[in-house]
């Protein structure tokens, strides 16, 4: 059940990873994204970790 669930997961993120790639085609705008997603790993590790 949970193999199911956490397959499920993952293709569901590679379906997004692939639909967010084909809107972001400009170089700024990839940037902006690579910057965010650093700033959601660091939230994340803050959060969780309470360090950076």
């Amino acid at each position: 059940m949970f193999e199911e669930i956490l397959e499920d997961l993952t293709e569901k993120k590679e379906e997004y990873s692939k639909l967010k790639r084909k809107f972001t085609e400009t170089p700024l705008e990839k940037s902006f994204d690579i910057i965010i997603d650093q700033i959601n790993l660091d939230v994340v590790k803050i959060l969780k970790y309470n360090r950076i």
